[in-house]
């Protein structure tokens, strides 16, 4: 069995954060030069992401899955074998999906996911639906049912703001661009990878 029975204690402290996540292709001249002007006219007002912050989008978040994993008693040596099991299995389901680009919604192309997070609002096309399709039913096939899953909505986030964001920025986040900064139309991502603890070492909070 790939899950270990030990105290509730020890299973939480061995039980470590699962994702499921694309990390964006690096270097993108575009997508760094907006970055950066976009970090020159914020200031301090905001932590803006860089590429070296492993920009990803994430299709699985951890709570679902590890609230599961813990329910289930698995162990550290359990929970690689899940990664390895699902990377493996998402390896050979969808080999055709690798490198690829991903489209920002061009009538939508910013919106905040918390009241201090903006993202990229990417357009959830067929691959990424159906990328996010076989998580589910591996998940499914695991645990008889899924966990309790937060809906897909793909998104990059690319900074978190540090003061109060005005009202007009808040209905409509576009407003924050300096003039002449213009944002990519897409954006080149990395193949689909299992991640624990952190998504390549991006900070949790930010995932």
């Amino acid at each position: 069995m790939s899950s270990g029975r030990e105290t509730g204690e020890t299973s939480r402290h061995a039980v470590r954060d699962v994702y499921v996540a694309r990390t964006v292709k690096n270097p993108q001249d575009k997508l760094e030069r907006f970055q950066a002007g976009l970090s020159r006219h914020l200031g301090r007002r905001a932590v803006v992401f860089s590429m070296e912050d492993a920009l990803h989008l994430t299709y699985l978040e951890s709570y679902g899955i590890k609230s599961r994993l813990l329910s289930l008693s698995y162990d550290l040596a359990g929970v690689r074998s899940f990664k390895t099991e699902l990377q493996t299995y998402l390896s050979e389901t969808l080999p055709r999906t690798g490198k690829m680009p991903i489209q920002i919604d061009s009538d939508e192309p910013l919106k905040w996911i918390t009241t201090s997070k903006l993202a990229f609002n990417i357009v959830p096309d067929e691959t990424l639906l159906a990328e996010r399709d076989e998580i589910e039913e591996f998940l499914v096939n695991k645990f008889g049912e899924p966990p309790s899953l937060r809906p897909f909505t793909p998104h990059i986030t690319i900074l978190e703001m540090r003061s109060r964001v005005r009202e007009q920025e808040r209905k409509d986040p576009v407003t924050m661009l300096p003039r002449g900064l213009y944002m990519p139309q897409s954006i080149a991502m990395n193949g689909l990878e299992v991640y624990l603890g952190r998504i390549a070492d991006l900070p949790a909070r930010a995932a």
